[in-house]
């Protein structure tokens, strides 16, 4: 998610998971259909096309209601307030003609996405979202998390480590603050997320690092031990929240 990592839309709930096992799997062992997504369709005529949840469902809570979810909690991928609207550049207008039209000779998708339906889409499931999370609207109890107002976000193509940090931070700083149980804990979400994600972390290159069994991140401040200088980080780094005794 932008803020979030840029991760996909979570829907924390199992029988959704589950659900989505059962989809890609075949229907039997008498039966030839199989779920897989393959391009020139009509070379191959067993397959089913498959695309994006963006589509259709770009933020999946009503399949979660569908398949018995009773609590949801979304994690948006962009700031609250945020366009998601928007405008279609010219890199994506290629890949749609690409991928939709020519190779898998899906012109309805293809109009569907060049006019805008996914993001019209999206627009009025974040308004039915923050609308279920603060009135009860729905037939499930549902939780919308998305950073503040004007947060940074990462691009899709971002590949620096100090961008991509700092967006995790960001996640998490909010998610703390909205799931934290202590009342007195609410707010403090950007410090324990300093606390769990150190500056000292970009400190080293990960593919530098052949660290074995151990994350290189440990592996990382072994090697500044054994070599004498002291690293003052907090004693929860590495530490969950219940062996951390923090709040949860």
């Amino acid at each position: 998610m932008p803020c979030v990592a840029r991760a996909c839309y979570l829907v924390l709930q199992v029988q959704l998971l589950m659900s989505t096992k059962k989809k890609f799997r075949t229907k039997g062992a008498a039966s030839k259909k199989k779920y897989i997504v393959k391009n020139n369709l009509k070379k191959y005529k067993e397959y089913e096309p498959m695309a994006d949840a963006l589509v259709y469902e770009p933020l999946p809570y009503r399949s979660a209601i569908k398949e018995g979810a009773t609590h949801v909690v979304m994690l948006r991928s962009r700031p609250d307030g945020a366009d998601v609207t928007g405008k279609t550049s010219v890199f994506e207008k290629l890949i749609l003609h690409r991928f939709f039209r020519k190779k898998n000779k899906l012109k309805h998708i293809y109009k569907y996405m060049r006019q805008h339906g996914h993001k019209k889409l999206y627009s009025k499931q974040v308004i039915e979202l923050n609308e279920a999370s603060n009135d009860g609207s729905s037939s499930a109890q549902m939780m919308a998390i998305a950073v503040p107002p004007g947060s940074p976000e990462v691009a899709r193509l971002e590949t620096r480590r100090t961008e991509i940090f700092n967006g995790v931070r960001r996640g998490f700083a909010r998610a703390y603050d909205a799931l934290v149980e202590d009342p007195k804990e609410r707010g403090r979400g950007e410090i324990v997320a300093k606390q769990y994600f150190p500056d000292e972390i970009l400190d080293y290159k990960p593919l530098n690092i052949d660290s074995g069994p151990i994350s290189a991140f440990e592996f990382f401040l072994n090697e500044k031990e054994s070599n004498g200088e002291e690293i003052s980080l907090p004693s929860t780094v590495g530490k969950t929240a219940y062996e951390a005794n923090l709040p949860r």
